[in-house]
């Protein structure tokens, strides 16, 4: 096809809560780890208690939330996307095309070495 395959965007995760991740993709997959690729994990301050992936009908905190965006890709082209608290909870969020609220960040700090 010629497209170029983006590169993932892959950052720290926690690594239990990426243990976790990785075994409930692989259940919804139907595949083994080796047939996963993970192609973004990235640190998010979400908008609001959705994570970027409201649900009709339900309710969200409005108040900005600290967690993970995570997106696996199966050798079959199906992409997970994944929205996680800081404090370990996730869903799979099933909106196939979305637009994505993040927070802009308060402040910028530097990086430590």
């Amino acid at each position: 096809d010629g497209a170029p395959t983006p590169e993932p965007l892959v950052g720290e995760l926690p690594p239990d809560l990426e243990a976790r991740l990785r075994a409930d993709v692989e259940a919804r997959a139907g595949l083994p780890a080796t047939a996963l690729r993970l192609i973004r994990a990235e640190a998010v301050t979400w908008s609001d208690g959705a994570l970027g992936c409201p649900q009709p009908g339900l309710f969200y905190t409005q108040a900005l939330e600290e967690g993970y965006w995570v997106v696996w890709q199966a050798e079959d082209g199906r992409e997970f996307d994944y929205r996680a608290t800081q404090r370990g909870t996730f869903f799979l969020c099933a909106k196939a095309a979305h637009r994505i609220e993040v927070a802009p960040p308060a402040t910028v700090t530097p990086a430590s070495p």
